[in-house]
C-alpha cells in the first residue's frame, strides 16, 4: 500500500496554488488502481525513483480533454526530503518546459479521440538545482537508509477551454520518463477523474482561461 500512495501522490492535481500540496484530500479518483499490480508498481516507481535515477533528464507528459486547457508555466514538479531528525533537507518545485515532437510508442498508443497529449521537460537552468537535490539525496541514503522522509510530486494547472464545450467530468492522465532514451511509462492504469459537482475549491478547473493566444 506505502507503493500506491508514492503513485498517488505523482498523480496530483493542482488547480490553483493553496491546492498543490494537499492530493490526499483532493476529490479526485484514479481509474484502474484496484488492478494495479505489485510489479507494476515497482516499474513505475523504478523508473522516476530520483534516489535509483538522474532526474535532471526527467520528462512529463499529460493527456487532458479537449474542453480544458494546461496553462502556461502549467506543469510543476515538486522534489522534497525530510532526514530522520525532522530536518527540512530539500523543498524545490521545478516549473517544467514545453517541449514538441516527442517520439514516444507509449504516447501514440495512448492518444484518445477528443484529448489532446503535451510533454514537458525540465529545464536545463534547473538542471544545476536538481543535481544539488540529488547530491542530497544520495547523502541521506548513505547516512539514514529508510529514516527519510521523500516527495516527489507531479502538478497541472489548467482552466476551462473557452472555444469548445467543457464537460462536467474532468479526468486526465499523466506519463513520466527519466531520460529521452527510454518510453515514458504512464503513472496509473486509467484516468484521474474528477466531477464539477464534487470538486470543492477545485471546481476552478471549470473557470475559463484568460486570452492564452
Amino acid at each position: 500500500m506505502k507503493k500506491i500512495a508514492i503513485i498517488a501522490a505523482l498523480l496530483a492535481v493542482a488547480c490553483s496554488d493553496a491546492s498543490q500540496s494537499e492530493t490526499p484530500n483532493l476529490p479526485i479518483q484514479m481509474e484502474g488502481m484496484d488492478d494495479m499490480t505489485e510489479e507494476k508498481a515497482e516499474e513505475i516507481i523504478g523508473s522516476i525513483n530520483p534516489l535509483e535515477n538522474d532526474l535532471r533528464g526527467l520528462e512529463v507528459a499529460v493527456r487532458m480533454h479537449d474542453g480544458f486547457r494546461i496553462k502556461p508555466d502549467g506543469v510543476v514538479f515538486e522534489l522534497g526530503a525530510i532526514d530522520g531528525g525532522g530536518e527540512v533537507r530539500i523543498d524545490e518545485a521545478f516549473t517544467l518546459e514545453e517541449t514538441f515532437n516527442v517520439d514516444s510508442p507509449t504516447l501514440q498508443d495512448a492518444a484518445r479521440e477528443a484529448f489532446f497529449i503535451r510533454t514537458y521537460k525540465l529545464s536545463e537552468a534547473d538542471h544545476d538545482r536538481m543535481h544539488a537535490g540529488d547530491l542530497i539525496l544520495q547523502e541521506l541514503k548513505r547516512t539514514s537508509p529508510g529514516e527519510n522522509q521523500l516527495k516527489f510530486n507531479a502538478g497541472v494547472f489548467t482552466c476551462a477551454n473557452p472555444d469548445t464545450e467543457t464537460p462536467d467530468e474532468y479526468r486526465f492522465a499523466m506519463f513520466v520518463r527519466s531520460a529521452s532514451d527510454v518510453d515514458f511509462i504512464p503513472l496509473s492504469n486509467g484516468d484521474v477523474v474528477m466531477t464539477r459537482d464534487n470538486a470543492g475549491p477545485l471546481a476552478v478547473a471549470w473557470e475559463p482561461c484568460a486570452d492564452q493566444g
